[in-house]
């Protein structure tokens, strides 16, 4: 059990700093990366109209992430 609480915290320490953000600059390239692929997956589901409230953001993605989940298992 010591050991995964080791290996956990050593894999936190490469994510986190003590700057503003609280992000190393490997954290702030990964959050952006996942930020990325998502922007995308929005940009390549097929909506009629894109979303102009929260709502309506977080419906979508939850449509697209349903959409992609059943791909993946098809696939």
């Amino acid at each position: 059990m010591l050991r995964a609480k080791d290996g956990l915290e050593k894999m936190m320490l490469h994510y986190l700093s003590d700057n503003e953000t609280m992000l190393s600059e490997k954290g702030v390239k990964t959050l952006n990366a996942y930020a990325l692929r998502g922007y995308q997956l929005i940009q390549e589901y097929p909506l009629s109209q894109k979303p102009t409230s929260r709502e309506e953001f977080l419906e979508a993605f939850h449509m697209a992430v349903q959409m992609y989940k059943r791909e993946s298992l098809e696939g």
